[in-house]
């Protein structure tokens, strides 16, 4: 994933990667390590209780974020094998400064589990990516995400436990923060896992459920099964997907969600249930449209206004392995949310065999940007050996597909990738990098990042309406926070304009916050201050906060006024108006106050 990790976005944004080593790397925008970690776990075990190596020990994808919103980012990375060691492996959350990646905190699931009531369990591991919001707006970020501990946890920005809910199976899922209600404190949407049991009550069924919690503390911590939230939906298919949030449906008024499936049950079956992408109502879980697929979708899906007539599609890629019902092709495929089939749908293939991977939506999901600078957007998905780009608006390959297909560019990775790439603006000159963590054919003992860069006049794409070089979903869950969330966005400071009376003897400092409509994490920075001066010191403090120095030595006396401007990416620019008065000496009178 791509991010301002160590805080200078003068020196470009960096690159997070994890390895299956249980390392986590960190890159400079020039492909400099600036530092790595191991998570807690490594050398947990070498196999296995069934004497089968231990093929990874980090599954999930890393998030960055202002934990404490004072303007230091941490790497928080989920940890843990899909394979039962008896306990050997911990899984968890590990936490690491930005700047330096010294540790922070972590957070052990079997440490939990020692003190829980629901334990002792035989798996731990976090799958998912930890999700990231200011759920009540105190400038701290609250932490959500599952594990195969079957426990769903939502944790403060010092690692405490706000809550935990057990959910009495896996969770696989990425948690979403989003206002379902009309309070301000956001809610957390959770997909989780479920398996037939006659005997608890209400008896369960074979599938999956997407439920809507409270994010307040709860005394105690623990959430029971089946309690505590405030709606829930059943699926008959495990939900490995991860929930979005955007306003997909004209019709219905706000935001609406968006969740995929997963290809597990029937177990006994190669047609597996969950052909489907499914639209639901944020405020009762209400089921608005069923979108048809080929096949089941345990990918997360992807949003973007594709064919610029300001409506939003849905991307997503599509696994099609026989054994779970499909053709023995994966897919791309995109759909209009208001009409249940498909809009377009392409096989990838290989430029160098033509070959596809058929589990092309097991741990790929797609990602979506104006690559070349033209305006129209471009679909960009992991398949075999290669990242593959697509024409938004039709699924046309902008990449080669195959032996001899002439001019076509071809992001090739020399080996199987597993993995979702991610776009950005490495070095801050204005255009798009495409990065995707993998390995070598000829070096399979090690893992390799990818870069590529300079695509202008290379895709051969079709023109479109969008600024160029836009990014609507740039990698997995949009954004560094994995927020999943698609709004219009926006940034506001409050207050816009301020009248400041300074001297040399007294010089003054203003603050003024900084908010955004959107919650996904947004960099700004002081465009421009007019006219220049030293007059004025703008420091930012944080991402929610700038601070103004005014030096009443710097200028003579008089009236000044200055104008701020700043700037985020895709949004338009934010001005502050000061007036400033400068005095040779201010005369301070103290009247007394008597309160009875």
């Amino acid at each position: 994933m791509i991010a301002d990790v160590d805080g200078n976005l003068d020196n470009g944004r960096e690159v997070v990667v994890a390895g299956v080593d249980g390392r986590v790397y960190v890159y400079r925008a020039n492909g400099q390590l600036l530092w790595t970690q191991t998570v807690p776990i490594a050398g947990c075990a070498s196999t296995d209780i069934n004497g089968h190596p231990i093929q990874s020990l980090i599954y999930g994808s890393p998030t960055v974020g202002e934990l404490f919103g004072d303007g230091v980012p941490y790497v928080l990375i989920g940890y843990g094998t899909l394979q039962n060691t008896n306990r050997a492996c911990d899984g968890g959350i590990v936490v690491y400064r930005g700047t330096d990646g010294h540790m922070l905190w972590n957070f052990s699931q079997r440490d939990f589990d020692a003190t829980s009531l629901d334990g002792p369990e035989a798996l731990y591991g976090v799958i998912t990516a930890p999700a990231l919001a200011d759920s009540n707006g105190d400038g701290k970020l609250e932490i959500a995400f599952g594990g195969l501990d079957r426990n769903v946890y939502l944790l403060n920005a010092d690692g405490s436990l706000r809550w935990y809910y057990h959910a009495a199976d896996t969770v696989w899922s990425t948690p979403l923060f989003m206002n379902i209600d009309d309070d301000p404190e956001l809610e957390l949407i959770v997909a989780t896992d479920i398996s037939a049991n006659p005997h608890v009550i209400p008896p369960t069924h074979d599938g999956g459920y997407l439920q809507a919690f409270k994010t307040t503390p709860v005394e105690g911590g623990r959430i029971p099964f089946q309690t505590g939230f405030i709606w829930r939906t059943s699926f008959d298919q495990v939900l490995y997907s991860s929930p979005l949030a955007a306003d997909l449906l004209p019709d219905n008024p706000g935001l609406e969600i968006a969740v995929g499936s997963g290809c597990f049950f029937p177990e006994d079956s190669n047609d597996k249930r969950g052909r489907w992408i499914q639209i639901i109502r944020p405020a009762d879980g209400a089921i608005l449209q069923t979108l048809s697929a080929p096949a089941c979708v345990q990918s997360s899906p992807a949003v973007a206004d594709l064919n610029g007539n300001g409506r939003l599609e849905i991307v997503a890629t599509v696994s099609g392995a026989p054994e779970i019902g499909g053709d023995g092709f994966s897919r791309v495929v995109a759909w209009d949310p208001t009409n249940p089939n498909p809009k377009w749908q392409t096989i990838l293939r290989d430029p160098n065999s033509g070959s596809n991977d058929p589990h092309g939506g097991d741990r790929q999901s797609v990602v979506i940007a104006d690559l070349d600078g033209n305006g129209s957007l471009e679909v960009v998905a992991a398949n075999f050996w290669s990242v593959h780009i697509l024409e938004g608006t039709t699924g046309n390959p902008l990449t080669c597909q195959g032996p001899g297909c002439a001019s076509q560019p071809s992001l090739f990775a020399w080996y199987t990738l597993k993995s979702t790439p991610a776009i950005g603006d490495l070095t801050g000159n204005g255009k798009l990098e495409v990065v995707i963590g993998g390995s070598h054919s000829f070096n399979s003992s090690h893992g390799h990042l990818y870069a590529w860069t300079d695509f202008a006049d290379r895709l051969n794409s079709s023109p479109g309406p969008h600024a160029p070089y836009s990014a609507p979903w740039p990698q997995f869950r949009r954004d560094a926070h994995a927020s999943g969330m698609f709004s219009t966005p926006s940034m506001a400071v409050s207050p816009q304009e301020s009248h400041v009376l300074v001297s040399c003897e007294r010089p003054r400092s203003i603050t003024f916050d900084i908010s955004f409509t959107d919650t996904r994490a947004v960099d700004w920075r002081v465009a421009s201050v007019n006219p220049a001066t030293n007059l004025i010191t703008p420091v930012k403090e944080g991402n929610s906060r700038l601070r103004v120095d005014v030096d009443g030595c710097a200028q003579p006396s008089g009236t000044y006024t200055k104008n701020i401007e700043l700037q985020a990416e895709g949004l338009s620019n934010v001005s502050i108006s000061l007036n400033i008065r400068v005095v040779d000496e201010i005369f301070m009178v103290a009247l007394p106050l008597v309160v009875r």
